[in-house]
């Protein structure tokens, strides 16, 4: 494989493509009435094609991520004043890319394998209105995210208060790509004010569609013995803003 697909539904299972369609209610009813307004899709993405996909994001981008570390600072718990009142900045480890620097490397290998047409093509904001039962309006940004042995994210919520168009929420579709040398990681939810949801997102050829903000974190990376090296779990992220 030496590009994506020019369009997302060229990358979908039979299963996948019957979201698509409209042809599997049950998604969206499911999406509606849950507690917390997120969904794990497995087996969207044929498991060949999925592979595919891993192995291209591995050969395009291993160079060009920019690595974020934003650890707990060292002076948090003594600058506390009062017991039980401490509060916790957003913390996290991983590698990614913005993909709307036109001028940056990574947005090159992006346009050269495709990728940027794929996740901006029109099918996939289609399988998100699919799913969810939301008209979107346009695709809102496009991001690329490896996890490693040991990356996570602490709890945040995403919330863009600043932006008018974030005020009903926001949709984003997650494109999940998990090497088998992957252990776990998982992402933890809140429901009903407290974390009590949590499930394992090492999938590979999953799509998790997300109603945001809400509060959420992910658990780091844990590889299977000794094979650290290759122990990698890619995200591809594509937002839509929803039609009110």
């Amino acid at each position: 494989m030496r590009c994506f697909p020019s369009e997302f539904s060229n990358l979908l299972s039979p299963a996948g493509l019957a979201v698509l369609q409209g042809k599997e209610l049950s998604v969206s009813q499911r999406f509606a009435e849950a507690s917390t307004p997120i969904l794990i899709l497995e087996n969207m993405i044929l498991p060949r094609k999925a592979a595919a996909c891993r192995q291209l994001l591995e050969r395009s981008f291993s160079g060009y991520l920019q690595r974020v570390v934003e650890p707990i600072s060292p002076d948090l718990i003594l600058q506390a004043k009062q017991d039980a009142n401490e509060s916790l900045p957003k913390t996290m480890e991983f590698r990614t890319s913005y993909l709307e620097n036109r001028h940056s490397r990574a947005y090159e290998a992006a346009t050269t394998i495709q990728l940027l047409s794929c996740m901006q093509s029109a099918s996939l904001r289609q399988f998100a209105e699919a799913a969810t039962g939301y008209r979107l309006r346009s695709h809102r940004g496009t991001q690329i995210i490896c996890y490693e042995p040991g990356n996570s994210v602490g709890p945040h919520t995403d919330s863009h208060p600043e932006i008018s168009e974030a005020r009903p929420g926001y949709i984003d579709v997650h494109l999940m790509f998990t090497a088998p040398t992957v252990a776990h990681q998982y992402l933890v939810y809140e429901e009903g004010g407290l974390f009590r949801r949590i499930v394992d997102v090492t999938l590979d050829g999953a799509i998790a569609i997300y109603h945001l903000p809400f509060w959420h974190y992910s658990t780091p990376l844990v590889s299977l013995p000794k094979r650290e090296r290759s122990a990698r779990r890619w995200l591809l992220l594509a937002g839509f803003w929803i039609l009110e």
